[in-house]
């Protein structure tokens, strides 16, 4: 995404709350949909474990909120997952 200015998001979810699901993820995107439609294969910084359906939600269950401007430098991605244990 050279060139584009970074946004950080909050995409959480509340559907899905088995144990070792996902229910928040820190990503840094270039707009809401990019930071919806992230490819789930990402690896999280914090996470080894790649996201996948199974333990996060479909799209149309994401909530987003954009908390700011991503530091230059910082890679499109996910930043931080946190799960429901």
């Amino acid at each position: 995404m050279g060139g584009h200015k970074m946004n950080l998001y909050i995409l959480s979810q509340d559907v899905n709350n088995e144990y070792d699901t996902y229910d928040y993820l820190l990503v840094c995107a270039a707009s809401e949909l990019d930071a919806l439609t992230m490819p789930m294969s990402h690896r999280c910084l914090n996470y080894s474990m790649p996201l996948d359906r199974s333990n996060w939600c479909d799209i149309k269950d994401v909530k987003i909120q954009k908390i700011g401007k991503a530091d230059l430098g910082l890679e499109r991605g996910f930043i931080f997952a946190s799960y429901f244990n």
